[in-house]
């Protein structure tokens, strides 16, 4: 882990941890789970060339809690974040294998909604994303292990 690069390369697979129900609708993977928190322009991912299945597994299960239940990973390639709009850069100061794909604009917080035109474009990118990004559900989410399909 220690030789993991700050440096992401283009074919480097980034994977999002999914939670339910926050990033399904109608039982599908909606675009929520490719948008910034309120006052954010950041959405948390991992490097899972460094951290490997197991290691992203440990760490969504570590963040789940009542209401918001682990289910698997979204997953995409560093140049599928680019060709959708957006950056994805290290950010190893949350931890070793931490990423963060970074949008343009920052969504609206503190009440505020946000300029249209922004608005727009940021859904625009997490509908983008949602598109390019594979779904690996994960078969048995209470065990400590992946035992799920290889992410590619």
């Amino acid at each position: 882990m220690s030789d993991c690069p700050v440096q992401i390369r283009t074919d480097e697979l980034i994977v999002r941890a999914l939670y339910y129900p926050y990033h399904f609708k109608n039982n599908k993977l909606d675009k929520a789970a490719f948008k910034p928190q309120k006052g954010s322009n950041k959405i948390s991912v991992m490097r899972h060339d460094w951290l490997k299945s197991d290691g992203c597994k440990a760490q969504a299960k570590r963040l789940q809690r009542d209401g918001k239940a682990y289910t698997g990973f979204a997953a995409l390639c560093a140049i599928e974040v680019t060709n959708a709009g957006a950056d994805v850069a290290d950010s190893r100061q949350e931890y070793q294998g931490h990423a963060d794909i970074q949008i343009k604009w920052t969504r609206g917080g503190g009440g505020e909604p946000g300029r249209p035109e922004e608005m727009i474009e940021i859904n625009d990118v997490a509908k983008k994303l949602r598109d390019s990004a594979r779904y690996y559900p994960d078969p048995d989410p209470g065990y400590d292990r992946w035992t799920g399909e290889e992410m590619r």
